[in-house]
């Protein structure tokens, strides 16, 4: 998914998980979540449009460097912290340090969240590299859902002080997410715009209330999360009857799969574009080599309201669109 939400997403779960027990637990969490994409940096990415195609979702996001990126930044920050704090006795004043075992399990959540919502996406991980590069999509949400962005947001700042300086985050972070949101109105769902909107007077309402506080914000934070996956379930339930019909149409399509050595996948390729939320995912019936995921022939169907059609077969390089 993309950086936006990881950010929002492990800046909750670091809070719900470790709040009491590490300072500053959303502001590590937002760094946390999003190791796996700025640790690339070290292995030579951006790059080349082409390197990034490759390398992208490698390394950095398999178990393996999980286990690297979580180790390293808790020794960073924990060894970091307690510099600091003995430089600042030095002169008389106190710092609070994190225990060793929150700091840890608390970025090991937020590294692992960023594995899991890419799992959950239709781009997918390879999580046995260097061994396998073997992708894994779970193929429920969109890369960009504006949800996982509201939702965590309002989390975030139903727990913060009443004071100016996480007011002004908090809509400056929200405005934006409804600027895009605003300029996709056209071609975004209804419901999505509804519900967007009901959300937001929600939070409006819950902040003025004081309904949470620095004292419940671990709590809101959990609550925030358990939401969303209510809200992924059920987007998995839908994307699964929506596979299912798709794969009874394909049956009775008048124009024949390829011929060809391997196995069919089908794949709700949700596009990353936010102008799609809400609408019926783009369908693809791939025909995946066993032996090797290059190359991989793909067909697109693609469902309209006349039923089904099938488009010409491009070829790709990573095994889907």
């Amino acid at each position: 998914m993309d950086n936006l939400a990881h950010a929002l997403v492990g800046a909750a779960l670091m809070r719900a998980v470790a709040d009491r027990h590490v300072p500053r637990a959303a502001s590590i969490g937002v760094v946390a979540a999003n190791a796996p994409d700025w640790s690339e940096l070290f292995i030579g990415l951006p790059g080349t449009r082409a390197d990034f195609l490759v390398l992208h979702r490698g390394i950095t996001h398999s178990l393996v460097g999980a286990l690297v990126e979580v180790v390293g930044l808790t020794l960073l920050i924990g060894v970091g912290w307690r510099v600091v704090r003995w430089r600042l006795s030095r002169h008389g004043r106190a710092v609070a340090v994190p225990a060793w075992g929150w700091l840890a399990a608390g970025i090991g959540a937020a590294v692992l969240s960023h594995l899991y919502m890419d799992w959950q996406g239709s781009y997918g991980w390879r999580p046995f590299l260097p061994w396998s590069g073997t992708w894994y999509y779970l193929d429920w949400v969109a890369i960009a859902d504006p949800f996982f962005w509201l939702v965590p947001l309002v989390a975030l700042a139903w727990g913060a002080e009443r004071h100016w300086a996480p007011l002004a985050a908090a809509l400056a972070v929200g405005g934006t997410i409804t600027v895009i949101l605003v300029r996709a109105r056209d071609v975004a769902a209804t419901w999505v715009l509804v519900i967007y909107a009901v959300v937001c007077v929600v939070a409006v309402v819950g902040w003025i209330r004081y309904w949470f506080g620095p004292v419940g914000r671990q709590r809101v934070a959990a609550l925030a999360l358990l939401v969303l996956v209510v809200y992924a379930g059920a987007q998995a339930v839908v994307a699964g009857g929506r596979k299912r019909e798709i794969r009874q149409r394909s049956t009775r399509a008048s124009t024949p799969l390829p011929a060809m050595t391997g196995r069919y996948r089908v794949t709700c390729a949700r596009r990353p574009s936010p102008a799609h939320w809400g609408r019926p995912p783009t369908v693809m019936l791939s025909v995946n080599s066993p032996a090797s995921w290059r190359p991989t022939w793909t067909r697109a169907a693609r469902r309209s309201t006349s039923g089904m059609r099938a488009t010409r077969a491009r070829a790709a390089t990573d095994g889907r669109w």
